[in-house]
C-alpha cells in the first residue's frame, strides 16, 4: 500500500480506568467516529469488535447495552452514529490466517492498528506514507464534552468506564468494608479521633471471587465461601467479640486460636494433614505444570505461600496491602521482561494456585465442625479427591465452551452479512476506512511498563469481567 496513512495511537491514561477491556474497545470507535464527524470524506469505519458494533446496531436495546458497557460510551458513540450504518465487520489478526498477498484493504488496516497499539511501529516499515499521532483515553474523552457527554469520577478526578450498575455495587461493596473496618478500630480500644486504618478496606475482593469461583457457584457453596472468606464462621474467636468470658484458645493445639491459626498454624494432625497436602499439590504444580520463563514466578509465589506473615490471606484470596508489597519487591528483583503475554501467563498461575488454596481452606474449616475424637471427613485423600474433581470438572467447562464458540464462529459470518455489516471485497479506492484494530487503546505491558504490580493484579482482578455484587452478598458487619 503505497497510498498515505495516518494512524492514531490512544495510551491509557492514569486518570481514566476500566474493568474490562470493552468500554476502552467502545472508546476507541467513539473517538474513530468523532474523527469520521469532522473529515466527511471518511465513509466507512471498520472494526473487528463485535460487540460493539452489535450495540450500535440495536441502539433501542439500551437497559440491556448499559449493563454490558458505560452508558456515557454509548449515547456518544449513538449520538455520532447517527444511525448512518457506516460501521462494518472485518476478522481480526489476518497474518494468522491469509498469506499477506490475500490480504484486503480491511486487512491492512486492521493489521497496522494491532501494531500501532501495541508501539510496534518496527514492523511497519513496509507502509512508505505512514503518518503517526499518539494522544491518550483522558484527552479523547475530553474532547468528548462538545457533544455534552457525561462521565462518573472518583474525587480525585480519575474517570471510570465500568457501567453504572457495576459502579453502583462496588461502591456498596467498598462502604461495607470500610464500615467493618471502623467495628474492628473499636474493638481494639483506639481513640476516637485515631485515624482507622484500612484493615478490611485494601483487599483483592474480585481476587477472591475468581479463585472461589463466585460467578459459577451455587447459592449455598458461595454462602459457605463467603464465611470463610470474610471470616463469619461463629468460631470462638468471632464469638468473643461478643462476650469476652468465651475462650479463645484452639481445642486441638491449645494454641490462640484465629482464622489464621486455623489456616496455616494450627499442628493438629488433622488439620496438619491437609495443610502439607496443599503444599505438596502446589509444589509440584509450580515445578511441573509451569514453564521454564515462569519458573521464577512461581518459586516467588511458593515462598509467599510458605513463608509470608500473611500467608492465610492467600487462602481466602483476600490479599492485604503488605502481601501485595511483598509480590512487588519480590517481582523487581526478578530479571524479566514484562509483557502483556507474561501476565497473562502470571495470571493463570496465580489463578490455579489460589484455587488450590481454597480447596484447603474449605477442608480445613470443615474440620473444625467435628469433634477433636471424631474420625475426619477430611484427610489428604480426600482433598486431593476434590482437587481432581475439581479440576476435571474445569476441563469440562472449558471443552464445551470451545464447542460453543466454534459453533458461533460457524453463525458469526451469515449473521453479519444478513446484517450487512461485512464487506467480502477490498474498498474501492476512493473510499477512505477508518480501521480500528482490537479497538483496546494500548494497554500491552513492555519494560518500560509503569507500577508492573498494579497491572497484574488488575488482570487479576478482571478475570471473567466479573463484578464484586454477582460475587458476594453483602451481609451484616462483624
Amino acid at each position: 500500500m503505497n497510498e498515505p496513512i495516518i494512524t492514531v495511537r490512544i495510551q491509557n491514561d492514569e486518570r481514566v480506568v476500566a474493568s474490562s477491556a470493552f468500554p476502552l474497545e467502545l472508546l476507541a470507535i467513539v473517538a474513530g467516529l468523532r474523527i469520521a464527524s469532522k473529515r466527511p470524506g471518511l465513509r466507512k469505519i471498520v472494526t473487528d469488535c463485535e460487540a460493539a458494533l452489535k450495540l450500535l446496531s440495536s441502539p433501542e436495546k439500551l437497559n440491556y447495552w448499559g449493563n454490558k458497557a458505560n452508558v456515557a460510551l454509548i449515547k456518544a458513540a449513538i449520538a455520532l452514529n447517527e444511525g448512518k450504518g457506516n460501521i462494518e465487520h472485518a476478522h481480526s489478526h489476518p497474518e494468522s490466517r491469509l498469506h499477506k498477498t490475500r490480504w484486503t484493504r480491511n486487512d491492512n488496516g486492521n493489521f497496522i492498528a494491532d501494531r500501532v497499539a501495541v508501539g510496534d511501529y518496527g514492523s511497519l516499515s513496509e507502509y512508505k506514507q505512514l503518518n503517526f499521532i499518539e494522544t491518550n483515553t483522558f484527552d479523547v474523552i475530553t474532547d468528548l464534552a462538545c457533544i455534552q457527554t457525561w462521565f462518573i469520577a472518583s474525587d480525585d478526578g480519575v474517570i471510570n468506564l465500568s457501567p453504572l450498575v457495576e459502579l453502583a455495587q462496588a461502591n456498596e461493596a467498598k462502604l461495607y468494608l470500610a464500615e467493618r473496618d471502623v467495628w474492628h478500630h473499636k474493638r481494639l480500644g483506639r481513640e476516637k479521633d485515631a485515624p482507622v486504618e484500612a484493615f478490611w478496606s485494601d483487599r483483592t475482593l474480585q481476587h477472591a471471587a475468581v479463585i472461589w469461583e463466585l460467578g459459577t457457584a451455587n447459592t449455598k457453596n458461595t454462602a459457605r465461601a463467603q464465611r470463610i472468606i470474610f471470616d463469619k464462621h461463629w468460631h470462638s474467636w468471632n464469638q468473643a467479640k461478643a462476650d469476652a468470658d468465651i475462650k479463645t484458645m484452639c481445642e486441638r493445639c491449645g494454641e490462640e486460636d484465629s482464622l489464621r491459626h486455623l489456616l496455616v498454624e494450627c499442628q493438629h494432625v488433622h488439620g496438619k494433614e491437609v495443610r502439607d497436602e496443599c503444599i505438596a499439590t502446589v509444589r509440584h504444580d509450580l515445578l511441573y505444570n509451569v514453564n521454564m520463563e515462569n519458573r521464577e514466578f512461581a518459586d516467588l509465589l511458593f515462598t509467599l505461600i510458605t513463608t509470608d506473615p500473611d500467608k492465610h490471606c492467600m487462602y481466602t484470596g483476600l490479599w492485604t496491602s503488605g502481601l501485595r508489597q511483598r509480590l512487588a519487591e519480590g517481582l523487581s528483583c526478578l530479571q524479566t521482561k514484562y509483557t502483556k503475554k507474561k501476565l497473562e501467563e502470571w495470571k493463570k498461575i496465580l489463578v490455579r494456585t489460589g484455587q488450590t488454596l481454597t480447596q484447603a481452606a474449605r477442608s480445613l474449616s470443615g474440620l473444625r465442625f467435628q469433634e477433636v475424637d471424631e474420625m475426619p471427613r477430611h484427610t489428604a485423600m480426600s482433598f486431593k479427591e476434590r482437587i481432581a474433581e475439581a479440576r476435571k470438572d474445569k476441563a469440562g467447562r472449558k471443552s464445551e465452551q470451545a464447542k460453543k464458540r466454534k459453533k458461533a464462529l460457524a453463525k458469526k459470518k451469515n449473521r453479519l452479512t444478513s446484517l450487512g455489516l461485512v464487506n467480502k471485497n477490498p474498498l474501492s479506492e476512493d473510499e477512505n476506512p477508518l480501521s480500528l484494530g482490537d479497538g483496546n487503546p494500548s494497554s500491552t505491558v513492555d519494560e518500560h511498563a509503569h507500577n508492573f504490580l498494579d497491572t497484574l493484579l488488575d488482570l487479576l482482578e478482571l478475570e471473567g469481567s466479573q463484578n464484586v455484587s454477582e460475587a458476594f452478598s453483602i451481609g451484616g458487619v462483624t
